[in-house]
């Protein structure tokens, strides 16, 4: 008799790489768009916060140092800059000098995902803010937030107090 010596295959068959290959392109299409927009939905949301920082810590700036601010924004275009501007909206800061955060003179900050229609907003030395609102837009939805907070009407509590 004669023995054979035992096969000793091993890896896949062209075919079956194949199939595999194909299984995962097809749930690569699947979810491919999906991580995509999940992605982009992530940088709006992320920049939104930062939007939202860079307002409060401006508003606590003025307060705390006693200055006014004046904010501008365009397309995707945002910038604080220190003190209240006679420029026309969209020009240069007072003296041609680019917005720097160093010397504190201001911040230009140019959003990806977020667009902005022209606004310019000034926020006084006492932290308020006029007019009072902040629009912009991530992709379709327009968004806006009130940069002041809401004083307390004399309601129930206002009159308990001043009955006094």
């Amino acid at each position: 008799m004669t023995s054979r010596a035992p096969s000793l295959r091993r890896g896949f068959t062209l075919i079956e790489l194949l199939v595999v290959l194909a299984i995962i392109a097809i749930a690569a299409t699947l979810v491919g768009p999906l991580a995509f927009t999940q992605y982009e939905n992530s940088q709006r949301t992320a920049e939104r916060e930062q939007l939202l920082r860079l307002i409060n810590e401006y508003t606590f700036a003025a307060y705390s140092r006693n200055q006014n601010f004046t904010l501008t924004t365009a397309n995707t275009d945002f910038s604080i800059e220190k003190g209240q501007p006679s420029l026309a909206l969209g020009g240069t800061p007072q003296g041609g000098q680019p917005f720097l955060g160093e010397n504190g003179s201001g911040i230009k900050v140019i959003f990806e995902y977020l667009e902005f229609p022209e606004q310019r907003i000034y926020l006084n030395r006492h932290g308020f803010w006029q007019p009072n609102e902040l629009r912009w837009y991530e992709g379709d939805n327009e968004r806006s937030v009130q940069l002041n907070m809401r004083l307390i009407e004399s309601g129930e509590e206002g009159d308990d107090a001043q009955a006094d």
